[in-house]
């Protein structure tokens, strides 16, 4: 079995315990004969990841690099960063700070993805197979297209069981239960992060 670490840089806290879930699921459940090893997930803000004049993104790729030494040495490895897009174009954003990131450490496998707009999203992309967690949804009430607009944090509270959405707590709950299938087919964003991953599998040597 072929077997990947991943080494995340996120701005949320609701990431740091919901992302390493969802790449253990991505390679049981959308790859063949893949396991995806996330280590804890580097928490820094947004802004301050893409401020260029801020050296948060350099520190947090060493960081995250000096966890990937620790790991066994026949896996592959990658460092991701995944933060929300907002009111960026991903299309400038990411290569952006992708060209960044290799110019800290063009040595290391570096992938950047951005939720567009936000990590919530992928939530709503798989609203349909939420219904565990979340009120029954008409599927006319879901968006076709979900990365257009923005405002999933309200979408989510709106339709939460419990009638609070707390991204700390309920992030990991939603990402244990979403159809990973349906988000990546309603997904660009989440498409994106699974190819990144197949990717890094794939690199030459591991």
């Amino acid at each position: 079995m072929k077997c990947l670490w991943v080494a995340p840089i996120v701005e949320g806290h609701g990431e740091v315990d919901s992302v390493p879930v969802l790449l253990h699921r991505i390679g049981s459940e959308l790859f063949t004969n893949v396991h995806i090893q996330s280590c804890r997930p580097i928490f820094q803000p947004r802004g301050r990841l893409i401020n260029p004049n801020d050296n948060s993104l350099s520190k947090a790729i060493q960081f995250a690099i000096s966890r990937l030494d620790a790991v066994p040495s026949d896996a592959s490895r990658l460092v991701l960063l995944l933060i929300e897009a907002d009111d960026d174009f991903p299309c400038r954003l990411g290569p952006q700070l992708l060209n960044r990131c290799r110019e800290f450490r063009p040595d290391q496998p570096i992938a950047c993805v951005l939720a567009n707009p936000e990590f919530e999203t992928w939530f709503v992309a798989a609203a349909a197979s939420l219904s565990a967690l979340l009120t029954e949804i008409d599927d006319a009430d879901i968006p076709i297209a979900p990365e257009v607009t923005r405002n999933k944090k309200k979408w989510i509270l709106d339709r939460s069981r419990t009638g609070n959405y707390a991204p700390a707590i309920d992030q990991r709950k939603l990402a244990s239960k979403m159809d990973l299938k349906l988000c990546r087919s309603r997904s660009p964003s989440f498409d994106k992060l699974c190819r990144e991953l197949e990717r890094a599998i794939r690199v030459e040597g591991r």
